[in-house]
Order: C-alpha cells, then structure tokens, then sequence
C-alpha cells in the first residue's frame, strides 16, 4: 500500500504538472523532505542550475499549443482538400492518388514533426493495391495491339462472308437454278 499523500505534496505536484519552475521548495514538498536536504542533493550531485524567467514555462506551453491548434487546422485543411481525391482523378490511375497522399503524409510531417503511422500503413496498402492493378491491366501497346486484333478479326470474319457470298454468286452464274434449290 502507497503512503498517502500530503496536500502540500498534492498542490507541488499539480503545480509541476501545470509547468510552474520546478524549484527547491516544491521538490521537496513532493519528496516531503526538508528544502535543505534537496539543496544538498542537488549540489552533491551537481544538478545544473535553472535560471526560468517568472512565467516562461506557461509561455512556452502556450506557443507549443499554439503550434499544436495550427498545425491541427492546416491538417483539416488538407484533409478537407482531399475529402474526395478521386474526383479529380481518371478511372484507374491510382498512381496520382498514391502520390497524393504521399505529398499530403509529407506536408503534415514538416508541420507536426511526425508521420501518423495509420496513413503511412494505409499509404503502402495502396502502392501494393496499384502495382497488383498495374500487373493486371495490358499496357498502352498490348491494349491498342489487343483491340487491332479484335478490329482484325471482324475485317476477316466480313472478308469471308463477302468471298462466301461471291462464290455463290459465281456459282449460280455457272450452273443456273441448281444452288438456288430451282432447277436440276
């Protein structure tokens, strides 16, 4: 079972968690030791002094929030830009919507400092979507060399009815009446 805490511990504790200067008083309200032994620890141990100027820490956490809310507001921004990245974008091409999140994985980088892993993770499972795609689609030559062939096809499919229709006709102008089912 824990030792209970003092109220002064508890109100040394709140105001470090609020950013106030981490001095010796306070330290050793936490520790609940007399300032001087803290003093003595600190000059045994060499801790490196701390000059804070009143009310600097609050001003730094201030700036960090701020930066914080901004680099949150360009991020909806971005996210509210590509609330549909598709809508620009022809029907498969996934590569320019790859590349896109990618710019947009980039530029929340620089903003926050770091890479949210989920669009990372979600950004690999498109590059390996788009490569299984590219494997399946025929490439700008097969495709037009897949469609000569099928236009190919049906000019010789029209050849041989236009030959088969001539034949007849040649034969009907030899033998009179007997392809026609008339004569004998």
């Amino acid at each position: 079972m824990h030792p209970p805490v003092s109220p002064e511990q508890k109100e040394a504790m709140r105001a470090l968690r609020d950013l106030q200067p981490p001095t010796f008083p306070r330290l050793a309200k936490i520790a609940g030791v007399h300032v001087t032994t803290v003093r003595e620890i600190a000059s045994r141990e060499n801790w490196p002094k701390l000059h804070v100027p009143r009310g600097t820490i609050m001003q730094v956490a201030r700036i960090k929030d701020l930066e914080a809310a901004e680099a949150e507001r360009e991020r909806a921004l971005a996210l509210e830009a590509m609330s549909d990245p598709a809508a620009d974008v022809p029907p498969g091409d996934i590569g320019a919507l790859v590349i896109d999140e990618m710019r947009a994985i980039l530029t929340e980088a620089r903003h926050t400092g770091r890479i949210d892993k989920a669009r990372a993770d979600a950004l690999w499972s498109m590059i390996r979507v788009a490569e299984r795609v590219d494997g399946l689609q025929p490439e700008k030559g097969q495709e037009q060399e897949t469609r000569s062939d099928d236009e190919l096809a049906e000019i010789l499919t029209r050849v041989d009815r236009r030959i088969v229709e001539l034949a007849r006709d040649y034969a009907s102008w030899l033998v009179p009446g007997r392809l026609d089912g008339t004569g004998g």
